[in-house]
């Protein structure tokens, strides 16, 4: 990849090949030469030849019939690497799946991921009608149940620079957008150790989420059951809470997290 660098300005040429990458998302698997130029704000002649120079590494690959661009296997081989270090996905997949055996609703887990979450593992029930959900999805940091969960234990220097200063964007009727209330609503998810959403995100939908800590007592992902409302009523969710933080707190634990670590939450009704 001689072409990403030269001399001084190999760091900006490589910031600009990480920026067309990051123009791939599940929601744009594939796009043209033009959609990635006003993505990126880039001149399409630079991005043609960012784009040469991740093909011949076969970071991106070009359909000779249509000329569309979407990520190349090199890219696949980097992604099932980083997978393989996410430690807490190996522990957290096989206690989701009994969980989710047991409650018969799906959870899907997400990590913080800039001024973004993005969903990194989803075990779903085998009945008809249930919430669906992908791998790879990336949604605003402050997005439902699991975004009240990671940014609750972040610190106020990290929520500055993340959080939009003016509005959050509203999802639904239901969704809070002036900061100061989330801030607040942050404050009291940290205090209680789970967040419980009705409709903010989806309508009719109502997501519980609760956090999963490393050995250093970081949040490192926000697990959630998510369910059609009319299945949730106010009487079952803290048993589906309970069910929920004492696997977050197992997994915890099984990541070293102390146990002086806020991984024991008590919930009742």
């Amino acid at each position: 990849m001689d072409e990403l660098v030269d001399g001084t300005t190999g760091v900006k040429a490589v910031k600009r090949a990480l920026d067309v990458l990051s123009c791939f998302s599940m929601e744009l698997p594939e796009l043209s030469l033009l959609e990635i130029c006003a993505q990126t704000g880039l001149p399409k002649a630079t991005v043609h030849r960012i784009l040469a120079t991740l093909a011949r590494a076969d970071f991106v690959v070009q359909d000779p019939s249509t000329s569309i661009y979407r990520l190349g296997h090199k890219l696949m081989v980097m992604g099932a690497i980083a997978r393989s270090q996410i430690n807490y996905l190996d522990k957290a997949e096989t206690v989701f799946q009994v969980l989710v055996l047991d409650i018969d609703e799906t959870i899907a887990v997400a990590s913080l991921d800039g001024d973004h979450h993005i969903c990194t593992l989803v075990v779903e029930p085998e009945r008809s009608v249930r919430v669906t959900t992908t791998v790879g999805v990336r949604r605003p940091c402050y997005f439902g149940a699991a975004g009240l969960v990671l940014l609750a234990y972040q610190p106020d220097s990290v929520l500055d620079e993340i959080l939009p200063a003016d509005k959050l964007e509203a999802f639904t009727v239901w969704s809070i957008t002036d900061p100061a209330n989330y801030r607040r609503r942050l404050t009291s998810v940290r205090e209680h150790g789970y967040a419980i959403e009705k409709g903010e995100a989806f309508p009719d939908v109502t997501a519980l989420a609760a956090p999963i800590f490393d050995y250093q007592g970081k949040v490192v992902a926000a697990a959630a059951i998510v369910a059609p409302t009319h299945r949730v009523p106010d009487d079952r969710i803290y048993v589906l809470l309970n069910k929920l933080t004492e696997a977050t707190s197992r997994i915890s634990r099984e990541l070293g997290a102390s146990q002086n670590s806020p991984v024991s939450v008590s919930v009742s009704g």
